[in-house]
């Protein structure tokens, strides 16, 4: 018996227990509208250490034709990537470049078509998006929202790209260094199990790697613990002087996965074992010496 909980804001949604279920079918797939960006650029990249120059600031929308990628890649390093997916649950790779454009300024392209040829675009800006002071502490963050599309797949609405952790210290290499890259969608998935966590909260597995919450077990406490009727099975039951039950964790936990230990004295077992098997000898005897004066006696009336 538990609570029933919200999967997607993960809050109980009544106070009414009721009797756990795990949903059977398969988990619905989830469009991205959120990626969080963290890392460090380089104040000095890789295209500067080589001579190569930067790129002048775009507006978003603006693309970079596959002939024009060469000079593009030179003037450009890596963002990393990750994947995103469309409303349908289908994957896409999110490949993403910085572009230096004056100091302490940069812009964010992405991979829009991996297949492009000649004038066709292949980058596209996601325009202005961040600015760092002479510390490297990053003074402004563009808002950036657009619909990705990816080798004609489109996330069907705006994503929003947080880069509030992003920073812009020294680095030898002059590379991007990736803290982390996370998005909110994912694909469809079936269920593989559940499980369970010590503070009572059970969740669905999924073949995605996904787990939703599904429900608090409802933990119930008594103000007369002590007056609860024991029932069979290790149960007990509520009585007039242990009062009604007060659901709620009150600082407990669950032990998950956990065996019992034996709760037998193996010492003081062993001594009723002896004394047993001593009384049933004893009681053989008794047995077999009673046939044998019954023998004896047959025999005498003979």
């Amino acid at each position: 018996m538990g609570y029933a909980i919200d999967p997607i804001s993960g809050n109980v949604k009544d106070g009414v227990v009721k009797t756990i279920q795990i949903p059977t079918t398969d988990l619905a797939p989830a469009t991205t509208t959120a990626i969080d960006y963290e890392g460090n650029l380089p104040v000095t990249p890789t295209n500067e250490l080589q001579s190569k120059g930067s790129l002048a600031a775009t507006v978003a929308g603006a693309t970079v034709t596959a002939a024009n990628e060469s000079t593009f890649l030179d003037k450009t390093i890596s963002g990393g990537s990750l994947t995103v997916y469309d409303p349908s649950g289908t994957a896409m790779n999110l490949q993403l470049r910085w572009a230096k454009t004056g100091s302490g300024q940069w812009d964010l392209y992405y991979m829009s078509n991996s297949t492009a040829t000649g004038t066709n675009p292949k980058w596209t800006s996601l325009g202005p998006s961040a600015t760092f002071n002479a510390s490297g502490k990053l003074t402004s963050a563009s808002p950036l929202n657009a619909t990705l599309t990816i080798d004609g797949k489109t996330t069907g609405g705006a994503v929003a790209i947080t880069l509030a952790n992003v920073s812009q210290y020294g680095d030898t290499n002059g590379v991007f260094r990736q803290s982390s890259i996370s998005q909110d969608g994912h694909s469809s998935a079936s269920l593989t199990g559940m499980e369970i966590g010590t503070q009572g909260r059970v969740y669905a597995k999924y073949s995605n790697g996904m787990q939703m919450p599904v429900a608090d077990i409802a933990i119930a406490h008594f103000n007369g613990e002590e007056a609860l009727k024991r029932g069979d099975g290790g149960a007990y039951e509520v009585s007039d002087q242990s009062g009604e039950p007060i659901y709620g964790m009150n600082g407990s936990s669950i032990m998950v996965g956990g065996v019992e230990g034996s709760n037998a004295d193996i010492s003081q077992e062993f001594t009723r074992m002896i004394a047993t098997q001593q009384a049933y000898s004893a009681n053989a005897k008794v047995i077999s010496t009673a046939q044998e004066m019954m023998t004896e006696a047959v025999n005498v009336i003979r």
